[in-house]
């Protein structure tokens, strides 16, 4: 999906460093007015070990994505990559 320019915040891109030991992802849908707590936790815990490791929150980065397509058109719909219409909220 493109995202607009005049969405309010800027959409990180979704990059794995090399060398890692572990990727922790969160992936969609999980509600979205909960935080992640357990993804939260569990980056705390491998932050006090030697894991070289990466904590992903793809579900705020998709969501957001679904949303920016959605603020630069006028319509209710909106077609990603692969012309599957988006229709309601995710």
């Amino acid at each position: 999906m493109n995202c607009s320019n005049s969405y309010p915040i800027e959409i990180p891109k979704i990059t794995i460093e090399p060398n890692l030991d572990f990727i922790l992802l969160e992936l969609p849908p999980r509600y979205m007015p909960m935080m992640p707590y357990g993804l939260g936790l569990v980056h705390n815990i491998l932050q006090d070990s030697d894991v070289r490791f990466q904590t992903i929150d793809s579900n705020i980065i998709l969501y957001h994505r679904y949303h920016s397509q959605k603020w630069s058109k006028s319509s209710d719909s909106c077609l990603n990559t692969i012309n599957y219409d988006l229709k309601k909220d995710p």
